[in-house]
């Protein structure tokens, strides 16, 4: 749902975790900024301020998006050639 809500596109299943896949790669229509993502972000009910690790490109077109901690999933997300890892 975080991933229809900032407006990506093909959405799909990603990062199996015990027998279930708990995230998901997107993609958005144009390359937007992290600064376009963070604000579409805190439009969410009782979002929070995210912590932002601003490196590599500064254009987002592919994200990859995951529950909990999410630690496990980084190079997943890079091995899937993401911009982002939320």
């Amino acid at each position: 749902e975080l991933a229809r809500f900032l407006e990506l596109q093909d959405i799909a299943g990603a990062f199996p975790y015990k027998g279930a896949t708990i995230g998901v790669t997107a993609r958005s229509p144009e390359p937007l900024s992290i600064d376009d993502l963070i604000a579409r972000g805190s439009k969410l009910h009782g979002a929070s301020t995210p912590y932002v690790i601003r490196a590599g490109s500064p254009a987002v077109s592919t994200v990859s998006i995951v529950t909990g901690s999410g630690a496990f999933g980084v190079e997943e997300a890079h091995r899937l050639g993401s911009d982002l890892f939320i």
